[in-house]
Formats: C-alpha cells, sequence, structure tokens
C-alpha cells in the first residue's frame, strides 16, 4: 500500500481553477487528480524521458513509409481544388514551413540555410525521393528526383520555389523539368563598380 505524503505548495490562479473544475467534474480530491495527471504523463514518457507516440502519430508514420503519399498545406490544396493555379503560387506554406522548422523569420535567415531547410521540407513531405546539390562560384544547382509523375505538379513546385527565392533574396532562378524531377538554378546577384561608376547590379550566369 502506497504511503500518502503531505504536500503543501502554491499554483497559479489558473491552474488553481482548472484543479477545483477537475474537482467537481470528476467528484475526486485534488490530491488524487494529481496522482492521475502525473500517472499519465508517466504513461506518455517512454523510459528515456520522450513522450511516446500516440496510435495516430504511429500511423501517420506508417502511412509514409508504405503509402504513396505527400505532403501539401491545406490552404495550397483548397486553392488547386478551386482550380486559381496561379494563386498557389504564392499561396502555399514554404515561408511558415521554414520559418517553423528554424524558429526564425525567413528574413533572419541566409539563402544557404533557406536551401537546406527546403531540401529538408521536401523529403520529409515525401515529395521528392532524393536532392542532389551542386555549388558554384555564383549560383546552387538543386537536383530533385520526383516522386511525383505529374509534370504540372513539379512545374508548380518549381514555381513556388522560384518565387520564394527570388522574394526574400537578390538571386534569379531559372527551372528545367526532367524525366523524373526537376533542377533548380539559382544564381546569385552581385554588385560591381565598373571603372567608378555607381554599383550596378547583375546576374551573373
Amino acid at each position: 500500500m502506497k504511503v500518502r505524503r503531505h504536500l503543501h505548495t502554491t499554483v497559479n490562479s489558473e491552474t488553481f481553477e482548472k484543479l477545483n473544475k477537475l474537482r467537481k467534474e470528476t467528484g475526486k480530491p485534488i490530491g488524487r487528480i494529481l496522482d492521475e495527471l502525473i500517472s499519465s504523463i508517466d504513461t506518455e514518457l517512454g523510459t528515456d524521458g520522450i513522450r511516446q507516440l500516440n496510435y495516430i502519430e504511429n500511423l501517420i508514420i506508417k502511412a509514409f513509409r508504405e503509402l504513396d503519399v505527400c505532403i501539401i498545406s491545406k490552404e495550397q490544396l483548397e486553392v488547386l481544388v478551386e482550380g486559381r493555379v496561379d494563386d498557389a503560387i504564392t499561396t502555399n506554406a514554404n515561408e511558415f514551413a521554414i520559418e517553423w522548422l528554424y524558429s526564425r523569420p525567413i528574413d533572419k535567415l541566409t539563402l544557404e540555410e533557406v536551401v537546406e531547410g527546403i531540401k529538408t521540407i521536401w523529403l520529409a513531405c515525401n515529395r521528392v525521393r532524393k536532392i542532389e546539390t551542386v555549388n558554384k562560384d555564383n549560383s546552387i544547382v538543386l537536383i530533385f528526383h520526383s516522386t511525383l509523375k505529374s509534370k504540372k505538379i513539379d512545374e508548380l513546385f518549381c514555381r513556388q520555389l522560384k518565387y520564394l527565392f527570388e522574394q526574400y533574396f537578390d538571386v534569379s532562378v531559372e527551372y528545367k523539368l526532367r524525366s523524373q524531377g526537376y533542377i533548380l538554378i539559382i544564381t546569385k546577384d552581385i554588385v560591381t563598380n565598373q571603372l567608378g561608376s555607381e554599383n550596378q547590379k547583375i546576374n551573373v550566369e
């Protein structure tokens, strides 16, 4: 039989109200409610202290491993179903996903960080099976090996990425569709001073 121990402490008013609400709803004393809350936390945590995945979360992982699915945002799905393809270029979750991944605003990130973020997100969403990167003097070439069979969807993703990179960085972006994927060429713009004239932004091929 477990020995009951006396506990004297203080909690904030919001917690106190919630405990009182649970006490009234369940008819149990606050001490018993605290026992059950702690027990439920222990059940969720594994021996390493990390929360265990529930049934739905495990099912999501299983679906990605065994079914041919990929992730797009709800907002993007809505505009595509409504036939507003051009809106899907600017209305997508890429910017928010990048900021969520790094926990920083996208305008505080470097071009290289955003490139790596896009690679991580694209792979996590199962839109591609592999991404190769080729770094050149003034450009970054991304080779996407797509898991999709639709060239229209591949081109939509290319246009989204072109919009994202050109919106936040001094770059020009070209893309090429391939038989099993697409290539994104991100060329950095540089500033050069020619014979003492004003600085001019030129595109380096």
